[in-house]
């Protein structure tokens, strides 16, 4: 069986981390994904200034860091967990203080180029949250989705390789269920695609195949891919004891090996459903900006374009307030990416051009107007 080149490096790395082995990495794998350290502690007064950068920008917890990045606590302390999991202590500025080399946590590629997208989801239809365009480790994967006003229920239907599995739903407000043990078993390795549809008046409504999006399926991943996550997950739960900083981590650790479903489910468990007012009878500790950036990149890649919105404006406003000048940059973009709105898309690239050029961002600078094509 072949396994994805990401998973295969991913493997070796662990041995040799474990000790069970000298696997090399391959030079071109290392090239491909650099190593990413995560900033699990940080402060109001640490500043990060990246490679090529001529100015500093705030550095947020959550914060991917790389080799060549420039520190400076500010006075306070940074924590960093790098990629091969050893976690460093930073009380002076400084470069990076992790090994260069490729480890368990390595850059995800999340790229944003060919921004154009279709017509964004429809509220009025039980569009799909998750699992879509994505990779389970389970096989009783988490099914999640949007709520409608008129509906009296739901219908769940999961379908692949000689399966068709539906349930009904008699609760309106219920938005997820769990693919229960006395339906027929997904197989590993297979690849299945999920629909949900309202039911009103026990009569078939709007369904979630109406948002003709693509890539919309599922793949149960195999088992010696789901033994190399675990194995990964588990050393990463075992070294964070903060439990928000431990989940902002393993979203990162998900994303970058084609789980967005579960790291989507661990960041919503953090910021709750974007869409659902906010429980004011509980006051949340503040929450880092690159959380809801993250959220928002994860949003995007899988075409939960709305979600990947309100993601964004929390990010954008987060960082605004804290002075993260990279995040607010990154936000921005995002938003003027799915912005329908011709204004309001020219406000937030212009908004990302002064913050990209407030931290002397030659590159970013002119990547943003590359991908925009500007002048």
């Amino acid at each position: 069986m072949m396994y994805p080149k990401r998973l295969l490096v991913t493997a070796l790395c662990i041995l040799n981390i474990l000790g069970y082995g000298a696997y090399p990495v391959p030079v071109s794998a290392q090239t491909d994904a650099p190593a990413v350290s995560v900033v699990t502690q940080s402060s109001e007064t640490a500043r990060l200034r990246r490679n090529g950068w001529k100015g500093f920008s705030q550095l947020s917890t959550g914060a991917a860091v790389q080799f060549g990045d420039l520190i400076d606590p500010k006075g306070g302390t940074v924590r960093v967990l790098c990629a091969d999991l050893t976690e460093r202590t930073i009380t002076r500025p400084g470069p990076l203080p992790c090994p260069r080399e490729r480890g368990v946590l390595v850059q995800s590629g999340l790229s944003l180029a060919g921004w154009q997208r279709g017509q964004s989801e429809d509220v009025t239809i039980p569009f799909l949250i998750t699992p879509r365009a994505t990779d389970v480790l389970t096989t009783h994967p988490l099914i999640w989705w949007n709520t409608t006003i008129d509906a009296e229920g739901y219908r769940i239907t999961v379908r692949g390789d000689g399966l068709n599995w539906s349930t009904d739903i008699d609760d309106p407000a219920q938005n997820q269920l769990e693919y229960p043990d006395d339906a027929p078993p997904l197989k590993r390795g297979q690849t299945y695609t999920v629909v949900v549809s309202e039911l009103i008046r026990h009569k078939v409504g709007h369904s979630s195949t109406e948002e003709d999006a693509p890539g919309m399926s599922f793949r149960v991943l195999g088992n010696a891919e789901a033994e190399i996550i675990r194995e990964n997950a588990d050393r990463l739960t075992n070294r964070l004891r903060e439990a928000e900083t431990r989940d902002m981590v393993l979203a990162f650790y998900y994303q970058q090996v084609g789980m967005k479903a579960e790291a989507v489910r661990l960041l919503m468990g953090l910021t709750g459903d974007l869409l659902m007012p906010a429980d004011t009878s509980k006051l949340p500790a503040p929450k880092s900006a690159v959380l809801y950036l993250r959220l928002g990149d994860l949003c995007l890649e899988t075409g939960i374009d709305l979600y990947a919105s309100v993601a964004y404006a929390k990010a954008l406003e987060i960082a605004t307030s804290a002075g993260d000048v990279e995040t607010q940059a990154l936000a921005a973009t995002g938003l003027a990416m799915l912005s329908p709105d011709a204004d309001k898309r020219t406000a937030y690239i212009e908004q990302a051009l002064t913050s990209w050029e407030k931290i002397g961002a030659t590159s970013r600078l002119e990547e943003l107007k590359k991908e925009f094509q500007l002048p």
